[in-house]
């Protein structure tokens, strides 16, 4: 899970793919827990969660990253899954968008940064 910072407070996205050509993409994967199961609310209201969530969102969308959704159901269909990640550009090994095979994939965070 990449690590983000803004103001001093990191936060982080599910997955992260750095392509060849410098597109970043970051994957959040969806579910219900994070709002209803106690070790993930943290003792916080459904309408904190919702506002922590909706802040978390809009300090990614400060960056210049392509964001991916996706549910844990849509795993459990390997071919529909793959057409998810073909449509959103997340590179394949060996593909014209991957970085070669072990290359780092730690995006430069201060470069993709909107100015706003």
């Amino acid at each position: 899970m990449p690590n983000l910072v803004e103001g001093g407070a990191p936060f982080r996205a599910d997955y992260c793919w750095v392509r060849a050509d410098g597109v970043v993409i970051l994957g959040e994967l969806d579910g219900t827990d994070k709002y209803v199961v106690d070790e993930m609310t943290r003792g916080r209201s459904l309408d904190e969660v919702l506002s922590d969530e909706k802040n978390r969102e809009s300090r990614i969308s400060l960056y210049n990253v392509v964001v991916m959704r996706f549910r844990f159901g849509l795993t459990d269909d390997p071919v529909a899954f793959a057409e998810h990640l073909d449509r959103h550009g997340v590179p394949r090994r060996g593909s014209e968008l991957a970085l070669p095979d072990g290359t780092g994939m730690v995006p430069d965070w201060e470069s993709i940064r909107r100015v706003c």
